[in-house]
């Protein structure tokens, strides 16, 4: 020992580094709840939910990845704005019907995105429901 070493004992802090080694202590947490769900003519709809974070973490926004069986990560499809709320929805088109997707909503902030894995799948529809045709109705009265 030099006698140089703190003797502080009281605070302790965390870095987090990521592959490169550089520092994302402050990147966004991962969003929760992430689910998906298809809509007529190749859409989808995809809803998740966010706890709010400390200041020195909250996101910019949200990228949404989606591909064929796994999302690629290259570059998002969507980007979904933060302001604080705790609900999110995005939408989806242009999708291949009877194709099985895989989506994941990542946060971003400044510092960096995060890399959570949490996926969502749904097998997307290639036509709109068809029209009700022939409906008819009776008026009946209720008694007073």
């Amino acid at each position: 020992m030099s006698g140089l070493e703190e003797q502080n004992v009281d605070c302790a802090v965390t870095i987090t580094l990521n592959a490169s080694r550089a520092d994302v202590t402050n990147q966004p947490p991962a969003p929760l709840a992430l689910s998906a769900r298809a809509t007529a003519g190749g859409g989808a709809v995809l809803d998740w939910v966010y706890a709010p974070p400390s200041a020195a973490n909250a996101p910019t926004g949200f990228h949404v990845y989606v591909g064929v069986g796994a999302p690629s990560f290259g570059s998002p499809v969507a980007t979904v704005p933060y302001a604080g709320q705790r609900a999110f929805q995005a939408t989806l088109s242009g999708l291949t019907g009877g194709s099985i997707y895989a989506v994941a909503v990542r946060a971003y902030n400044a510092i960096a995105e995060e890399q959570n894995a949490n996926l969502a799948t749904f097998t997307a529809a290639s036509t709109a429901p068809t029209s009700v045709r022939n409906l008819t109705a009776t008026a009946t009265s209720q008694g007073a």
